[in-house]
């Protein structure tokens, strides 16, 4: 058997013929061989099959009518849109999140010398509102801070003067797909105890295009605000018995 498998290993080896042929592109010449169009790579996040042609179709139409763009798809359910400047491209991810079907299309930027299916599409970026947060807090500081733990902060949107408007937070964060959305996490400062209100995270508006209890286009339980295991009834009671948004040790921040 071993023979066997040292016969067939020497048949597949390059032989010095072969490496002689072996074409080596110098390096200087290697950008202007590329193409010159900016490419993103993209994915429809479901399990359920749909056509691609469709999606293209979609997409493209979908996309504002200044953007050009050429779609090809190079796999099952891996496609490629090509823009001819870096602004239309660059249009295209910070609007997003988009979808079809009510299912996700993640989007990632094709620029690295990589072939297409091994660039990860595991991240999305989302806009989410931070409610509840004491106007002093309204901050692009805690905004990160906030992001940070989400997942991934990207930016803050705010006003004109630099200074956040209304009465909640908008960040944009980058959340990994492959996990499940968090619906609960508990904020406070370093003074605090290790509970209190609770920190939703609720993306299901109809600007995200998803439906309830699905999570990312994979099915998943519906969606419920909760407290971690460790509260017990008596802690719970004494947190609702403070005063929202008067609390000095805690912060109660609900994301819609």
């Amino acid at each position: 058997m071993e023979e066997f498998a040292s016969e067939f290993a020497a048949k597949l080896a390059l032989t010095e013929d072969d490496k002689q042929r072996e074409l080596v592109v110098e390096w200087g010449s290697v950008y202007s061989l590329r193409k010159t169009n900016f490419l993103l790579v993209g994915k429809l996040l479901t399990q359920k099959s749909f056509s691609g042609e469709m999606l293209m179709r979609t997409m493209t139409a979908l996309w504002p009518p200044k953007v050009k763009v050429l779609a090809s798809q190079l796999e099952e359910n891996l496609f490629m849109f090509s823009f001819p400047t870096n602004k239309e491209r660059s249009r295209i991810l910070s609007g997003g999140p988009w979808s079809f079907n009510r299912f996700i299309l993640v989007l990632a930027v094709a620029d690295d010398i990589v072939q297409p299916y091994k660039i990860l599409l595991v991240k999305q970026k989302f806009w989410v509102q931070i409610k509840g947060l004491p106007l002093v807090y309204m901050t692009k500081d805690i905004g990160k801070q906030i992001g940070e733990a989400l997942g991934g902060y990207a930016v803050s949107d705010h006003c004109k003067k630099g200074e956040h408007c209304g009465n909640y937070l908008r960040i944009r964060v980058g959340l990994d797909v492959r996990k499940p959305l968090r619906w609960c996490m508990p904020v406070h400062d370093d003074l605090a105890k290790p509970y209190g209100h609770w920190f939703q995270e609720d993306i299901s508006a109809l600007d995200y295009r998803r439906p309830t209890g699905w999570r990312f286009g994979l099915p998943s339980q519906p969606w419920s605000m909760c407290a971690p295991e460790a509260v017990g009834d008596d802690e719970m009671a004494e947190t609702a018995e403070s005063t929202f948004g008067q609390n000095d040790d805690e912060i109660r921040a609900d994301l819609d």
